[in-house]
């Protein structure tokens, strides 16, 4: 017992080394990195504008979620509230992740935020859009291309912000996020997403089965599972994901983590997109159990268990002196996954939160 309980502790005091390492990354994205710095203070001296540094960018957005699923609530409030001081200003429709950790903090007592939810919420409602609703990610105005990426951050913040504010016109664009990339960006052979699609030429982009698309998608899924347990419109969607889930566990490696691309199992692993995976199917699973809900894949409870048996502990093992190692580098673009593996935000944010789960200090 006493072998159990030490295990334990050593367990507990790496995830919250981990847990100062992430606020520590999130100070720097209080201000432009210094590369940016020297650009915006060149840009107007040859007639081109600043770039807008953006506080609340998808990484700031996951280190936040990994603060608040290991109970550090605060520590992730202050930072809200800093960006508040600094015009809680908005440029990407990544910031849509943000959204989600602040809707968290609501729910811990943090009401005062919730003008910020509602910002986001207006401004993701009113990014452009392809001919099916779908919300163009990153474009610039030069393409319509869905990505995962977005649309598992934005169905993720709207289902969720559309819950909690009883607003059906956000519910019903976050769900029509999932219900397109479900018909249009998946690979029937295998299963598996695309990266994304360009819906007018009917083209898939990027690879398929990208760890990172699978658990951006499943993160934007388990929001989508929450609303459909109740509303019998969506309840054919439940069947949809878990079987896609079931799909996606199948790839886990005898290590516990899951391959850089599903398919690649002989391939490194990635500490981000693994953990990714496993936050969303715990959370799937939570949801079904809490709300009872009938599902025909009667297998996804106990595939869900056993993948979270072996992942723990692997990504506990990724933990080295307060750093989460072993996620693949910034994805640059499609079919663009530079194979260099370390610690970046991304890895850690992403760990915590599915390690965080069994954190219970402030």
């Amino acid at each position: 017992m006493m072998d159990n309980d030490r295990i334990d502790q050593e367990e507990l005091n790496k995830i919250a080394q981990a847990a100062d390492t992430a606020e520590k990354m999130l100070s720097g994205y209080e201000k432009a990195p210094l590369k940016q710095r020297v650009k915006n203070a060149v840009y107007p001296l040859i007639g081109r504008t600043p770039l807008r540094h953006d506080m609340v960018f998808w990484p700031a957005g996951l280190l936040l979620l990994g603060l608040i699923e290991c109970k550090r609530t605060q520590a992730a409030a202050d930072y809200i509230l800093k960006w508040k001081e600094k015009g809680a200003k908005l440029s990407k429709v990544d910031d849509a992740l943000t959204g989600y950790a602040i809707l968290r903090l609501i729910e811990t007592g943090h009401a005062d935020l919730m003008p910020y939810a509602e910002r986001i919420a207006e401004f993701i409602m009113h990014a452009p859009e392809d001919e099916a609703g779908s919300i163009i990610y990153g474009s610039g105005g030069r393409n319509k291309w869905i990505y995962a990426d977005g649309v598992g951050q934005t169905s993720l913040f709207l289902i969720e912000y559309g819950s909690m504010t009883r607003n059906d016109s956000c519910i019903k664009k976050g769900m029509l996020q999932i219900r397109n990339f479900v018909e249009y960006g998946m690979d029937d052979a295998s299963g598996l997403p695309y990266h994304g699609y360009d819906k007018e030429s009917g083209i898939s982009m990027g690879i398929i089965g990208w760890g990172r698309a699978v658990g951006w998608l499943l993160l934007g899924m388990q929001a989508a599972v929450k609303y459909a347990a109740g509303n019998d419109a969506y309840s054919s969607l439940i069947s949809e994901i878990t079987g896609f889930l079931c799909t996606v566990l199948s790839f886990q490696r005898e290590d516990g983590l899951f391959s850089w691309q599903l398919q690649a199992m002989k391939g490194h692993a990635d500490s981000s997109g693994s953990a990714m995976i496993i936050w969303a199917a715990k959370k799937i699973t939570d949801i079904i159990k809490t709300a009872a809900v009938s599902v025909p894949d009667g297998e996804v409870l106990s595939a869900v268990e056993n993948a979270v048996r072996k992942a723990d502990p692997a990504l506990l093992g990724m933990i080295s002196n307060g750093y989460v190692l072993g996620a693949l580098a910034e994805c640059i673009d499609f079919a663009q996954y530079r194979q260099a593996y370390g610690c970046y935000p991304w890895g850690q944010g992403s760990v915590l939160m599915a390690l965080g789960g069994r954190y219970t200090g402030e």
